[in-house]
C-alpha cells in the first residue's frame, strides 16, 4: 500500500504540468457546452502540440496509474460506526421524545424570562463586532456571529443568556422598536389563545451609536440550524410515539400563522427548544397565505410543504376559523400542489434511508475513508480535489454529531469559489472549479461514497448528501 501511495505521488507530479497548462489554455472555456470525453481529447491533443514534453509526461503518468489500478483491491469506503456512537445517536432522539411528550402532558406554558439592558462595556464590544461582522477572524474575543439572510446574530460568552441582532444595514430606532413591538404582540396572542407550546423570546432595542440600534433578545435553548430543525420535525413526524405532540404543535402553529399573519415560516424561525417548546423568531407579517404555502422568500417553505398529505387537511381545518375567505380560497387551491411537493420530499427521505441502510451508515459523524488508490478513474488533480472534498465532508458531519437525523446531519454545502478547497486547487481548475467538483462528486456517487450532489445558487455551492 505504501509503495502504491509513493507511485501515485510520482504520477501526480508527472501529470501536474500538463493539467496546469490545460487550465491556463481553457480558462474562459465553458465545459457545459461539450461532453467530458470531447474536452479531454481536445485538451490532450492541443497540449501535446503546444508542449510535447508536458503531454508526454501526462500520458506516462496515466499509463503508470492504469497499471497500479490493476493491483488495487476494493476496500471499505467508510469507517464502521462504534457501538457507543450508535447508542448516543439513538439516545439524542429519545431525549427529545421524552421531553416533548412530558411537556404536552403537563400543558405548561413557557415561563416568562427577563432581559436587562447591557452594560456600557458590552455595547462597546458589540459596536466592534458589528464593524467586523464580515471579518470573522477579527471579531472581539468571546464573540461569535451567525448570518442568516440580511440578519446578523452575535453571541458573547460573557452574556450567555442573550443574543444581539442587527441587519446588514444600520438598524434604525423605528425598525428596532417595531421588531420588539411585533414580538410583544405575538407573545400576548399566544397567551390569549392558550398556545402553550409556543413562546416568543423577550427583546429590547438598544442604541449602539447615533441612529444605529441593536436588538437584545432572550436566548432560546436550541440549535436553530434549518437542517437540524428539519431533521427533528421529520423524525417526530415519523414516530408513532410522538403523534399527539406533533398534531398539537402543528395545530397551534397553524392558529398562530392564521391569526398573526406570520409569513416567514421556515424551520430556523420556529425551532424546537431543549425544553420542548417552539420558539418563534423573525415574525414578518406578510400574510397567512405565505405562511402556509411558501414563506417570505416565495420559495418552498411554509408550514404545509413538509407535512405528510394526511396531516395537511387537519392543519388547514384548524386554521380556518382565523382565516378570511380569500386566504382560505388561495390555500385550498394550492393543496394538491402542496401534497405533491410533500410526497416528493418524503420519497427522497425514504430513498436516502434505504441508501444509508445499504451502506451501513448509522451515525451522523461516521467518516468516509476513501484513499487515493480508490480514485484512479480520476486525473491526479481531480483525485486531490476528491480527497479534499471528502475531508471537508467528514469535518462538517462531525460538527453535526448531535443531530437526530442522519439525512440532514450528513447534508453538506461546499463553497466552489472560496475556502481552502478552492485556494489549494484553483491553479488546476481556474473558472472550471464548480464543474470539477461536480465531476468529482459524480465519481464519488458512482462508488457509493455519497448519495447525491447538486450545484446550487449560481454554482456558488455544491450540495452533497453523504
Amino acid at each position: 500500500m505504501e509503495i502504491q501511495k509513493s507511485i501515485l505521488t510520482v504520477t501526480g507530479y508527472l501529470q501536474a504540468p500538463f493539467e496546469v497548462l490545460c487550465a491556463e489554455l481553457f480558462e474562459s472555456y465553458t465545459p457545459g457546452n461539450y461532453t467530458q470525453f470531447f474536452l479531454k481529447v481536445l485538451n490532450l491533443a492541443l497540449a501535446i502540440i503546444w508542449c510535447p514534453a508536458f503531454g508526454t509526461t501526462y500520458l506516462l503518468g496515466r499509463a503508470i496509474e492504469w497499471l497500479v489500478a490493476l493491483t488495487v483491491e476494493e476496500g471499505p469506503i467508510r469507517e464502521e460506526a462504534p457501538s457507543s456512537a450508535i447508542k448516543a445517536h439513538a439516545e439524542n432522539f429519545t431525549k427529545i421524545q421524552e421531553t416533548t411528550n412530558a411537556l404536552l402532558k403537563s400543558r405548561a406554558s413557557h415561563k416568562e424570562g427577563s432581559i436587562a439592558l447591557p452594560k456600557k462595556e458590552v455595547l462597546e464590544v458589540m459596536k466592534e463586532a458589528y464593524l467586523k461582522r464580515y471579518q470573522v477572524e477579527e471579531l472581539p474575543p468571546g464573540v461569535k456571529v451567525l448570518k442568516a439572510g440580511n440578519h446578523f446574530c452575535f453571541f458573547y460568552d460573557k452574556t450567555p443568556d442573550v443574543i444581539y441582532k442587527t441587519s446588514d444595514f444600520n438598524l434604525s430606532r423605528s425598525q428596532a422598536e417595531e421588531y420588539v413591538d411585533q414580538a410583544d404582540r405575538a407573545r400576548a396572542l399566544c397567551q390569549k389563545l392558550n398556545l402553550f407550546l409556543l413562546f416568543v423570546p423577550k427583546s429590547c432595542a438598544v442604541m449602539l451609536s447615533d441612529n444605529e440600534y441593536i436588538i437584545v433578545q432572550e436566548k432560546a435553548n436550541t440549535d436553530a440550524h434549518f437542517y437540524n430543525q428539519r431533521g427533528i420535525f421529520r423524525r417526530l413526524l415519523q414516530s408513532p410515539e410522538s403523534k399527539e405532540y406533533v398534531k398539537e404543535v402543528h395545530r397551534q402553529l397553524a392558529i398562530f400563522i392564521a391569526k398573526f399573519k406570520f409569513s416567514d415560516v421556515k424551520y430556523n424561525n420556529y425551532p424546537i427548544t431543549d425544553e420542548g417548546y417552539v420558539a418563534l423568531f423573525d415574525l414578518d407579517e406578510k400574510g397567512a397565505v405565505k405562511g402556509f404555502l411558501s414563506g417570505c422568500a416565495d420559495a418552498e417553505d411554509g408550514l404545509l410543504s413538509d407535512l405528510p398529505a394526511e396531516m395537511q387537511r387537519e392543519v388547514v381545518d384548524a386554521a380556518k376559523p382565523y382565516l378570511v375567505p380569500f386566504e382560505i380560497k388561495e390555500i385550498e387551491e394550492s393543496m394538491e400542489a402542496k401534497k405533491a411537493l410533500s410526497a416528493k420530499r418524503w420519497k427522497k427521505v425514504h430513498d436516502y434511508y434505504q441508501y444509508a441502510q445499504k451502506q451501513e451508515i448509522k451515525t451522523p459523524e461516521q467518516k468516509l475513508s476513501i484513499k487515493a488508490e480508490q480514485l484512479l478513474d480520476l486525473s491526479a488533480a481531480e483525485r486531490s480535489l476528491a480527497l479534499a472534498l471528502i475531508e471537508r465532508i467528514n469535518e462538517n458531519n462531525a460538527e453535526h454529531k448531535n443531530w437526530v437525523s442522519l439525512r440532514t446531519a450528513r447534508m453538506n454545502f461546499i463553497c466552489t469559489y472560496s475556502g481552502s478547497i478552492y485556494k489549494d486547487h484553483s491553479l488546476f481548475f481556474r473558472s472550471d472549479m464548480p464543474q470539477a467538483l461536480k465531476r468529482v462528486a459524480k465519481h464519488l456517487k458512482k462508488i457509493g461514497a455519497i448519495f447525491s450532489y447538486k450545484l446550487t445558487d449560481q454554482d456558488l455551492y455544491l450540495k452533497v448528501q453523504s
